[in-house]
């Protein structure tokens, strides 16, 4: 009877060794150079931990997917690639949706804010005047709605 068990416990140990394998993670390390992309918020603060999606020329599927780190860096190797898009999007609505052209020597020559027609002041002053406008004309449709009134 023990020799039985033994030879079945034996069959079984054979049947799960297979499957530890299976479980085991690997790393290999190569050292390449890669494109290290910053983002932060207009105030200098960090776009950290924040999701983002990076997509090569114009495919409809992101190469790479994931989340910043504590200093608003992502990091991936452009293989060759020189058009990248990049989205980056946080829960509160914040975000961008950028082309970059990747340098062979791996520097970024990504078009700022500057470069695509608007800065930094040019963006609050329209704003604002986005923000005066619109109170303005809800003001003077109320204003007609209490003279229409008896």
């Amino acid at each position: 009877m023990t020799r039985r068990i033994s030879r079945l416990g034996l069959a079984w140990l054979a049947c799960l060794s297979g499957t530890v394998t299976a479980h085991e993670v690997v790393l290999d390390m190569t050292m390449t150079p890669a494109a290290v992309l910053q983002l932060r918020y207009a105030d200098g603060q960090p776009f950290a931990f924040e999701a983002y999606e990076l997509y090569p020329g114009t495919a409809d599927m992101p190469a790479q997917v994931g989340r910043t780190d504590a200093q608003g860096r992502l990091a991936f190797l452009p293989d060759g690639q020189a058009d990248w898009r990049l989205k980056a999007f946080a829960a509160d609505g914040h975000g961008l949706d950028r082309r970059l052209h990747i340098a062979p020597t791996g520097a970024t020559a990504a078009a700022s804010t500057a470069e695509a027609g608007l800065d930094h002041f040019a963006r609050v002053i329209l704003g604002l005047a986005l923000i005066l406008g619109g109170f303005g004309l809800y003001q003077r449709y109320r204003s007609k709605q209490r003279k229409s009134a008896p």
